[in-house]
C-alpha cells in the first residue's frame, strides 16, 4: 500500500476518509486482476491500520473502513474458492448491518434521505 503517506503521518489522521477510499479502490483493482497475495497483504496492511485509535474514534471512518476491510476479505474468498469461509462470514455481517443501520438512522442527513 501507498508508502507516501506513511511519511507524513499527521496525513493519515486528517485524511483518514480518503486514505480509506483509496485503499478501498487498491484492494477492489487488486480483485479485479485476480492477485491473490497482493490482496491478502493489502487486506493484512489495512486490518492493522483499522485498529489505530484516531480511526476507532471516528464512527464514520470505523463504518467505512468495516465495509471497505469485509468487502475485501468476501472477494478474496472468492479468489480462493473458498466459499464456504465466506459463508460463515454471513451472520456476523448481518448483527452487525443492523448496529451500522441504527447508527445512520439517528443522524439527521442521512434520516432525511431515507
Amino acid at each position: 500500500m501507498g508508502r507516501c503517506i506513511y511519511n507524513v503521518p499527521e496525513l493519515l489522521k486528517t485524511e483518514t476518509a480518503s486514505y480509506i477510499k483509496g485503499v478501498h479502490n487498491l484492494m477492489t483493482a487488486q480483485f479485479s486482476l485476480l492477485s491473490q497475495d497482493k490482496l491478502a497483504k493489502s487486506i493484512k496492511q489495512f486490518e492493522n491500520f483499522t485498529k489505530q485509535k484516531f480511526l476507532q474514534d471516528n464512527e464514520n471512518n470505523r463504518i467505512l473502513a468495516y465495509q471497505y476491510l469485509y468487502t475485501a476479505r468476501i472477494n478474496l474468498y472468492f479468489l480462493q474458492g473458498n466459499f464456504t469461509k465466506g459463508l460463515r462470514l454471513v451472520p456476523f455481517l448481518g448483527r452487525n448491518v443492523e448496529r451500522v443501520w441504527i447508527v445512520f438512522r439517528h443522524t439527521p442527513c442521512i434520516s432525511i434521505l431515507l
